[in-house]
């Protein structure tokens, strides 16, 4: 079910952010907002289900912001077809359109949001907000999901530019942050605002879906499930994987677990993080077998007995290096590398597969410049390897029952220039994501949470290839590009299959001012 709150005519629509020209080649532009509305779902949520505590790896991601990824699309066609249905029962209903209407910007919203609806009867939790309870004791207070059907926000915009404009290298098009709802929102705002947003900006030649999802409700494992189980449904299929929403304790921790109270002056519990908004993001894409040869040579060179060096590892050992030294770092300066781990597997016995919240730790490595950049390949991603290696079980329960002695949140306040921080997955079905029109064609993310050195990492739209969003000083990214070395492994154009599978896009340039 949705309610409008707003319409195509409303005089409330608004210009959102106008575009930078990116490199003087994309002409200035802006999104309209159309209309906003609430969308609920229509499950029938009992009084058992109705309250769900968060752990500490829920909690301590308060004060960050909103998780947002978002895919583009082109514009097909012909319109979508097939019904909504899943297994044991209707899961909702396609609106379809008529050959006249073709893919209007008003038969693929339809489209959403019935789809949209029917996942959130799985999915109930992100239609709730969240609530706090204070303790007359102590003064602390508990947080909890408020599971009642509170709806989340859908947006419907249109912005004047293409899909070329928005994947033209070097550096990403700045109306894209424009492209997701809740900007400068962190996860503690959850109590008045939904803990999941979409935003649909329909392109001159494609559609770009954005979500903002509640970062103290789910990670990155629990975003994309939500986002292939609702194109799932969208086209036609039920969901193949159900969350299991209840959060996983370890056996010494009860809920609710308790923080000191936000209002307390000596314990500034929540810090919105500081945007660095002259930053620039630039995607690389990296080809599976460049991948495949930066495995091979630093499996050659790990000097540890038994290391299985994984292509990711190696990937980052490469990325590691480029960066120091595009930074222009002192030798004697340490180079600090944050890698987010997922625990899913690591934890013994595992959770249910369908674990929906947050279960990563971020990880630590770190060496001065110069034995960073002296090392060889493999010994820089031997020392990932071991850091990513030290989060195991009887970790990660100790850190979640230290944390609940002593809550710590985390604050992605304005890093130094010598720290890099890696998160996402090359495993996440990002390119699965069809809602009944096509695959996409490419993925970003929006400002939240981006700092300088930030390298969000996602599959490449071709097998066993890989992209990485690079969110850098404008300086560093262009000593990137300068760097030979570099770009014999990396390259700025979209894959050979992106290209292959959509002609059009084979107009995209680089373009390079060095």
């Amino acid at each position: 079910m949705y309610v409008f709150v707003g319409g195509e005519g409303s005089q409330r629509a608004k210009t959102a952010m106008s575009v930078e020209q990116q490199e003087g080649d994309m002409a200035a532009a802006a999104v309209r907002h159309i209309s906003t509305c609430t969308v609920r779902h229509s499950r029938c949520v009992g009084e058992e289900e109705r309250q769900c505590h968060l752990s500490p790896w829920d909690l301590c991601y308060l004060s960050i912001h909103y998780i947002q990824k978002g895919l583009l699309f082109l514009k097909p066609p012909t319109p979508p077809c097939g019904a909504v249905s899943g297994g044991g029962g209707e899961e909702g209903e396609v609106l379809h359109g008529s050959r006249e209407e073709g893919f209007s910007l008003q038969v693929v919203v339809a489209h959403l949001k019935r789809s949209l609806s029917a996942t959130l009867d799985h999915f109930y939790p992100l239609s709730g907000r969240l609530a706090t309870v204070q303790h007359p004791d102590d003064g602390g207070i508990s947080i909890f999901i408020d599971c009642r059907n509170h709806g989340i926000e859908f947006v419907q915009a249109a912005a004047d530019v293409t899909v070329s404009d928005l994947l033209s290298p070097p550096f990403g098009p700045r109306i894209v942050r424009s492209f997701f709802p809740l900007n400068d929102a962190v996860s503690y705002d959850g109590q008045s605002l939904p803990l999941l947003a979409v935003q649909v900006t329909e392109l001159l030649d494609g559609y770009f879906v954005g979500c903002s999802m509640n970062h103290s409700v789910a990670d990155g494992t629990s975003f994309w499930h939500f986002f292939n189980s609702w194109s799932a449904i969208a086209r036609g299929e039920g969901v193949r994987l159900l969350p299991v929403v209840h959060r996983w304790f370890p056996e010494n921790l009860c809920a609710p677990l308790r923080l000191p109270s936000p209002n307390d002056p000596g314990n500034q519990l929540i810090r919105r993080p500081l945007i660095n908004r002259e930053l620039e993001d630039t995607v690389f894409h990296f080809p599976r077998h460049a991948i495949a040869a930066l495995k091979a040579r630093a499996s050659a060179e790990a000097g540890g007995c038994g290391v299985v060096i994984s292509s990711l590892q190696a990937l980052m050992a490469f990325l590691w290096r480029a960066v120091t030294q595009a930074r222009g770092l002192l030798p004697d300066h340490v180079a600090i590398y944050q890698i987010a781990i997922g625990l899913r597997q690591r934890l013994q016995p595992p959770p249910p597969l369908g674990y929906l919240g947050n279960l990563i730790r971020v990880t630590t490595v770190s060496a001065t410049v110069e034995e960073l950049l002296g090392r060889p390949l493999g010994e820089v991603a031997e020392m990932l390897n071991r850091g990513i290696a030290s989060e195991t079980d009887a970790a990660a329960r100790g850190w979640a029952e230290s944390w609940a002695d002593g809550p710590d949140l985390t604050y992605f306040e304005e890093t130094k220039p010598d720290v890099l921080l890696t998160g996402s997955s090359p495993r996440f079905d990002v390119y699965g994501n069809d809602f009944g029109w096509g695959r996409p064609v490419a993925v970003r993310s929006g400002m939240g949470n981006k700092v300088d050195g930030k390298l969000t990492i996602f599959p490449g739209a071709d097998e066993g290839s890989m992209d990485m969003e690079m969110c850098l000083p404008r300086q560093v990214l262009l000593a990137l590009m300068g760097d030979e070395a570099f770009m014999s492994v990396a390259s700025l154009l979209g894959s050979m299959t992106m290209q292959a599978e959509h002609p059009q896009l084979r107009e995209v340039t680089v373009v390079r001012t060095l």
